[in-house]
């Protein structure tokens, strides 16, 4: 805690890690995950993730979304509509909500994966539908549904 105090999450992240206290890891991710990712912290995330037990990384949706993104991001596309399709059935399972924002960014990353694999017209039906639910918050997806 004292490294975030500090305004050091990576530092705090590897000491989590070290200690293997998945609680505080948890925590670290969902206050700086995103700023993370935006500043291209990927195999720090990608060990983060990977030590999250998927019970606790599924009760935050964010982060399922992030892990996906992350999966995008190092070009392994193959495997993002995997993790969103395993995320959304575990959060129904477990009764989990899945609002219409949460969906319009699932949407919103299956739009960037269909345009990467060559399917124009299921990407602009994704990013229209994604677009229709994104708030003005939710900028990177934003972003990225209207680039498709």
């Amino acid at each position: 805690e004292g490294w975030l105090a500090l305004g050091y999450p990576a530092e705090a992240i590897h000491h989590a890690l070290a200690a293997s206290d998945v609680s505080m890891l948890r925590d670290i991710l969902l206050q700086h995950a995103w700023s993370l990712f935006h500043h291209s912290e990927l195999a720090l995330l990608e060990e983060c993730l990977n030590a999250l037990p998927y019970e606790r990384l599924i009760q935050n949706p964010k982060l399922a979304l992030l892990q996906a993104w992350l999966a995008q991001s190092q070009h392994r596309y193959s495997e993002v509509n995997t993790l969103l399709e395993r995320a959304e059935r575990t959060m129904r399972e477990q009764k989990i909500e899945i609002d219409q924002t949460l969906h319009a960014e699932f949407d919103a990353l299956r739009a960037q994966v269909a345009i990467n694999a060559g399917k124009p017209e299921e990407a602009e039906r994704l990013a229209t539908e994604a677009l229709k639910f994104l708030p003005l918050s939710s900028y990177y997806s934003r972003i990225v549904a209207t680039s498709v």
